[in-house]
């Protein structure tokens, strides 16, 4: 249940409302080889939002990444495939583990 209280009308639209018109004008791209922590990438198939050519942009600058595709997924693959998205996060937090195959 929503819970709208009196005036809240006049209040300014959170910072997530704005974070997508304003995140077009950032490139970190040149600064994505700076960070060494491992980065794991996880990609839906199908996401409108994030296309497979970002995700494996930033597989390419970031040197200890790994990328996974997610085939039955768009945005959220976490949600759309829940069993294989906590396979891969465990593997991945666990030192030396591989990511599962499909």
């Amino acid at each position: 249940m929503l819970n709208l209280l009196e005036g809240d009308h006049l209040r300014p639209a959170p910072v997530r409302d704005r974070w997508l018109a304003t995140s077009v004008n950032y490139d970190y791209a040149a600064r994505l080889a700076d960070i060494s922590a491992p980065a794991l990438i996880c990609a839906g198939r199908y996401d409108p939002q994030t296309p497979l050519a970002a995700a494996r942009q930033l597989e390419a600058g970031l040197p200890t990444s790994r990328l996974v595709i997610f085939e039955q997924s768009g945005h959220s693959p976490f949600i759309e495939e829940p069993e294989r998205f906590a396979q891969v996060v465990g593997a991945f937090l666990s030192e030396g583990a591989a990511v599962p195959a499909l």
